[in-house]
């Protein structure tokens, strides 16, 4: 196996703080220098995240209102909105700092990505058990909302082609 540099181990060990991640982990909030939305201090120099907590709210309301959702799932719905939020502070800082790390003499990708794809897998973990997923939808009777049915499609449009042929 690689042994990795110190100065590597360093990298691996500050790529969440840079990020933004370890402290939204911690205390819910971006510091400001890792903003999602660039926006300046507050008025008494505290970044107060407003826009996260305005995307969370919107979006739990968003998850409670589907028909297969009950008040006892508010706490997987606000556990998943919390890693989409992550997955937002991360993506955001990698599309700054780039996929791959530009310190590493080889090809060598972001240690933070480690943590997205737990967040990303622990999401759709949520959403199997909530029914967001065309899977768990499909289990649950539930209908999708918005989507297209290409093989109703298909059928409809050759019935449309058997009739002008008669």
């Amino acid at each position: 196996m690689n042994q990795l540099s110190e100065k590597q181990l360093k990298q691996r060990q500050l790529a969440p703080i840079k990020s933004g991640a370890y402290s939204y982990l911690r205390s819910g909030l971006i510091p400001c220098e890792q903003c999602l939305f660039g926006k300046p201090l507050g008025e008494q120099g505290k970044c107060e995240c407003h826009e996260i907590k305005q995307f969370q709210e919107q979006r739990i309301l968003e998850v409670q209102e589907l028909p297969q959702i009950k008040e006892a799932d508010l706490p997987i719905i606000v556990s998943l909105v919390r890693e989409e939020t992550l997955q937002m502070i991360i993506a955001n800082w990698i599309g700054r700092a780039g996929i791959l790390n530009k310190n590493s003499k080889s090809m060598e990708y972001q240690p933070i990505l480690k943590l997205w794809y737990l967040s990303i897998n622990a999401a759709n973990r949520m959403r199997d058990s909530l029914g967001l997923s065309p899977q768990a939808r499909a289990k649950l009777g539930v209908a999708s909302v918005i989507g297209f049915d290409f093989a109703r499609r298909m059928q409809d449009i050759d019935k449309e082609a058997n009739e002008n042929v008669k």
